[in-house]
């Protein structure tokens, strides 16, 4: 197993990726609908930005869970946007995933920002009420604004 700067682990998969499609969030979709495809990007700002395609569901929400703590500690922040335009699900595990992270990032008076929700994954946020205890943004930059700002003296206190 080689790891590769695009982030793919293997040459194999790589491979049939390219033959697919030249588009590796597309090509994840076509090759394994269950596959979750997580991309990291810090700025000189202090934000990580993770960009997540794939379902959020009980097979992947722990490895997803491990992979930001990781990647947050790696950098050094607790200012978090979790890029999810490419997500067309999300359930209860996913859920409980990111109420999770949004607390860890609480205790240390940082944010956690859901860019992009799509029409699925934001009814499921509006049914279970979770929407009401994370940040949602419709814009990258609107995100960016978010993130920055100060946490209010209650986060991370919350709980449903």
């Amino acid at each position: 197993m080689s790891i590769r700067p695009n982030g793919w682990a293997t040459r194999e998969r790589t491979a049939t990726v390219l033959a697919v499609s030249s588009d590796p969030r597309e090509a994840v979709r076509q090759l394994d609908p269950a596959a979750l495809l997580v991309e990291f990007q810090a700025d000189d700002a202090g934000v990580l930005r993770v960009s997540v395609t794939g379902e959020i569901d009980f097979a992947s929400a722990p490895s997803l869970q491990a992979r930001l703590i990781a990647a947050r500690e790696r950098e050094h922040t607790a200012k978090v946007i979790l890029d999810i335009t490419g997500v067309p699900f999300i359930d209860s595990t996913g859920l409980q995933a990111l109420l999770h992270l949004k607390r860890e990032l609480a205790k240390e008076r940082g944010a956690l920002v859901l860019l992009g929700a799509t029409e699925e994954v934001m009814r499921v946020l509006q049914i279970t009420g979770v929407d009401n205890h994370l940040v949602l943004a419709s814009s990258l930059p609107q995100a960016h604004d978010l993130v920055r700002r100060p946490p209010s003296p209650q986060a991370g206190e919350d709980e449903i």
